[in-house]
């Protein structure tokens, strides 16, 4: 049973629910069932469902990037070659402020989000005038050249890269991005984004996480960003 709460707003925000009477939210919810529309019947399993997010991160950039009206996107960007970019404060610093920059830029919800040592979690909504692609490309062409001058300040200690460029190759190419078209999968979504530091034993509890959106719902805790909340 989802919160009361969460439905409410997803109507709000127009989720799945009240897209599947078209004809666009019919036909992506058989892409995702089927594997069909650009979605490789490989990156799904037996029963229709996709593999979990990390499993398909190397597929990231060959999947078909869908903007459907009121959607949600839970995206995942690995940093290249998967160094642990983000084990620094001054790298997550970065990520956060970037958030704060371009949702108020292109003027879109962040429902949620995780840094971890290689990679970044995020539930966006994007609003009407924009589209995700657009969103993460400036997001990792900016962060891109902040986090260089890091390497270049010897602030970001990476063994393997020849300090001899303005902006390095920080990001891998591409993104993961699932739409989100219905309640129980944004709540799925934010649940595996919360408990990502515990899964990979980083820590013990999800509220120990410092960049992480799961205090701002448990513990009314906005540090480190404002989250748009759904409950």
């Amino acid at each position: 049973m989802l919160p009361s709460r969460v439905n409410q707003v997803w109507r709000i925000y127009g989720g799945f629910e009240e897209l599947k009477g078209t004809d666009g939210g019919a036909r992506l919810f058989k892409a995702l069932r089927a594997g069909t529309q650009g979605y490789p019947t490989n990156c799904l399993g037996s029963s229709g469902s996709l593999y979990p997010e990390q499993k398909r991160a190397d597929r990231m950039s060959k999947l078909r990037k869908y903007d459907i009206a009121n959607q949600g996107h839970f995206i995942t960007t690995n940093t290249f070659k998967r160094r642990k970019i983000f084990v620094n404060e001054k790298a997550c610093s970065i990520i956060i402020e970037d958030f704060k920059f371009y949702r108020k830029k292109f003027d879109f919800k962040l429902f949620g989000y995780v840094i971890m040592p290689d990679h970044i979690h995020c539930v966006i909504l994007p609003n009407e005038n924009t589209n995700i692609s657009n969103i993460i490309r400036d997001f990792k062409k900016h962060t891109a050249k902040r986090l260089s001058e890091l390497i270049n300040d010897d602030e970001i200690e990476i063994k393997d890269i020849n300090k001899k460029a303005k902006v390095y190759k920080i990001w891998q190419d591409g993104f993961y991005d699932f739409n989100i078209y219905s309640q129980k999968k944004l709540i799925e979504k934010l649940n595996y984004i919360h408990s990502d530091p515990v899964r990979s034993k980083l820590i013990e509890n999800m509220e120990d996480s410092l960049y992480s959106s799961y205090r701002a719902y448990y513990q009314e805790d906005n540090y480190p960003i404002d989250i748009d909340k759904i409950f």
